[in-house]
């Protein structure tokens, strides 16, 4: 990390990304509303911290903490204010945002801590769990124990090699050795912690049990519960729906957050003023795969002697199978959820100069004034709203 400078600068000349947000649940609202009445009354905060990240193509200076100040400045109609900005790679900018709040600010959520200690094993790899766990501020133990969950879970290769607090390097795994080596410690221990429970050296050899798929999903999203439905199902050789659905009822045992993506559908970062309908997007897809589950028993009636006079209507799927019997009325319930489901983070008719996305002005038919949108087309669009929307999101194509 090199110069740091404390600038006034506008808001939206910083770029706020969710890769940089430290918290799952993003930002408290009570919190925001807290900050925004004290900075209508002439409070004085702390400035904010961003980061001119030379590993990332961002056009702006990245913000890295003080996310509810900025959105407690963006409620009150406050458009400038102090930043300390910093130079350094994303990783510089990731660790500065996490330690920001360890001494001040909302104390981090045990799922917090988890999704820190997931990024700080990704980042550093080969450092050993004291390490790592100095870096974030958590135990030893509770690295260990993440990282035994994402190797057993496919998410974490093991390394050759560890690195200590004293900067030297080991082996991560010793031939021929019984057990972890006393001038190894911590670092032969972490490496030593991925594997199962070793039988005595003369003991039979035991059959690993093979796990189902629905095991397989619950253990990887309890390792890591920030990745994505896909990611998991893509991992775990799972449909997306029982992902979606384990998600949910481990979510209901508190065991797991909402997942919540970092981008949307187009793929920009999912901005403050959305972050709560997306970290909801999880009740569409529990509800989705519900309705999933219902429409396959409709499928599976028609073709009983029962269902002889059930209106359905026959469609190709391409699957083994050929098609299946659907209910449309269903089907049609099925999609304008899908539509309905947070998609896009910021509406490109909030770029309009003539028509305002405030609560006062002409409400929008696409958003409603609420800026993020269920799923759209870029071609619904007028070309210079989008021109004027990519421009300020630093992006040239929207995906979709």
């Amino acid at each position: 990390m090199s110069d740091m400078t404390v600038t006034t600068v506008r808001l939206d000349e910083l770029y706020v990304t969710p890769l940089l947000q430290t918290r799952i649940a993003g930002t408290c609202k009570d919190t925001v509303n807290e900050y925004a009445t004290a900075a209508r009354d002439g409070a004085k905060f702390p400035p904010l911290l961003a980061y001119r990240i030379s590993d990332r193509g961002f056009k702006k200076p990245a913000l890295v903490a003080g996310f509810h100040r900025y959105a407690a400045y963006q409620k009150a109609g406050i458009t400038e204010c102090e930043v300390e900005i910093r130079d350094g790679t994303l990783t510089d900018a990731w660790l500065a945002g996490w330690a920001s709040n360890l001494t001040h600010g909302l104390r981090y959520k045990s799922e917090d801590k988890r999704k820190a200690a997931v990024t700080a094993l990704k980042l550093y790899r080969e450092d050993s769990a004291p390490v790592i766990a100095e870096r974030i501020g958590v135990s030893d133990e509770f690295i260990r124990k993440v990282r035994k969950g994402m190797v057993a879970a496919g998410q974490l290769q093991p390394t050759e090699k560890i690195i200590t607090r004293d900067g030297r390097s080991y082996p991560a795994s010793l031939p021929d050795s019984p057990g972890p080596s006393p001038t190894v410690g911590d670092a032969q221990a972490d490496m030593d912690e991925d594997q199962d429970d070793e039988p005595a050296p003369n003991a039979p050899k035991r059959a690993r049990k093979k796990l189902d798929t629905s095991e397989r999903v619950e253990r990887a999203l309890r390792a890591d519960p920030t990745r994505t439905d896909e990611q998991i199902a893509l991992g775990t050789k799972a449909d997306v729906a029982l992902v979606a659905s384990a998600r949910e009822a481990l979510r209901q045992k508190g065991e797991v957050p909402p997942a919540v993506p970092e981008l949307d559908t187009w793929g920009i970062p999912i901005q403050p003023h959305a972050a709560e309908a997306f970290a909801d997007a999880h009740l569409f897809d529990a509800l989705l795969a519900k309705l999933h589950e219902c429409a396959r028993d409709v499928d599976a009636l028609s073709r009983s002697p029962a269902g002889a006079h059930l209106h359905l209507q026959y469609v190709e799927t391409g699957t083994k199978a050929g098609g299946k019997h659907v209910l449309k009325s269903l089907e049609a319930v099925i999609a304008e959820i899908k539509r309905a489901k947070s998609a896009v983070t910021d509406c490109p008719y909030a770029f309009n100069q003539h028509q305002p996305h405030d609560r006062e002005g002409a409400q929008c038919p696409v958003c409603r004034n609420l800026r993020w949108t269920g799923t759209v087309r870029e071609r619904d669009f007028p070309p210079e709203m989008m021109t004027v929307m990519k421009a300020h999101y630093g992006i040239t194509e929207v995906n979709g």
